[in-house]
């Protein structure tokens, strides 16, 4: 068994669309990333998606406080060795907010592009990018997957 690395995963929850819908967005890039670890023998992780949309949203509305529930995602996020930005993150706040502790925590960032259709290929793009810097100490660096139609 290979060893496993968390991979966190910021996509919008409430600020764009559909709440449902983006749950069941990041629900469904979790699972194609399960399924990229499952089948490529040649990754050097087994990358295990961190969804807090799923964590979360049966609570309700009323309990996503910025105080509480933001800042427990935010402590989650940091414990996580990458985060993965996908949707139509850069139109969402939590997602911007993300990137920016993300990013003075050093964190791996890697961005599969400002859009809603991701192809198998992509995400093996995305982890095979997460494999090759996940050991490299002090540098902050962030890689976008390029996703054309």
């Amino acid at each position: 068994m290979k060893p496993t690395k968390l991979l966190y995963i910021s996509a919008p929850l409430t600020s764009s669309g559909d709440i449902e819908h983006n749950v069941e967005f990041a629900a469904g890039v979790a699972k194609r990333i399960a399924e990229v670890c499952l089948s490529h023998d040649d990754l050097k992780y087994c990358w295990f998606p961190v969804v807090v949309h799923t964590m979360t949203y049966p609570w309700g509305h009323e309990l996503h406080r910025e105080d509480y529930s933001f800042a427990g995602v935010l402590e989650l996020m940091r414990r996580c060795d990458a985060v993965l930005f996908c949707g139509v993150w850069k139109q969402s706040l939590g997602c911007l907010n993300e990137l920016e502790a993300a990013t003075e925590a050093k964190i791996l960032r890697v961005s599969m592009g400002n859009g809603s259709l991701y192809t198998t290929e992509d995400v093996y793009e995305a982890l095979r990018f997460a494999d090759s810097m996940s050991d490299v100490k002090g540098w902050d660096l962030n890689h976008e997957v390029r996703h054309e139609l």
